[in-house]
């Protein structure tokens, strides 16, 4: 399986993102799209890679070697933290009403959740 870069692939969905906003919405918006995609998808985006290198879809040079498909060697604890992780990335990304300090408490735990993937 080929490794990729995170920060590659995160530069062509910013890029991405931004392209197709300002293909809707003029010009214009790119700006405020790239701004949106770093302030508030980049993190779910990144989760997302994260759950791809620890249940081994997709490795990524960053994570390293050690964490990639760690979750079929410690299936029991590592499997409850990845669905947590879905859980909580759903709840982020579903609930657009969320208030601002629901949404932080729910980004940190993504976070820690992301972490104890990767140690």
């Amino acid at each position: 399986m080929p490794v990729d870069s995170i920060y590659r692939a995160a530069f062509v969905a910013a890029n991405s993102y931004r392209q197709d906003v300002a293909d809707r919405l003029g010009a214009s918006a790119a700006a405020e799209a790239a701004r949106e995609w770093n302030q508030q998808r980049f993190w779910i985006w990144l989760a997302d890679r994260v759950l791809e290198h620890a249940v081994g879809e997709k490795q990524w040079l960053e994570f390293g070697p050690r964490c990639f498909s760690r979750v079929g060697t410690r299936h029991g604890e590592l499997q409850q933290c990845v669905d947590e992780l879905v859980s909580t990335r759903k709840k982020l990304v579903g609930d657009t009403l969320l208030p601002f300090a629901e949404k932080e408490k729910l980004s940190q735990r993504v976070a820690e959740l992301a972490n104890s993937l990767l140690e």
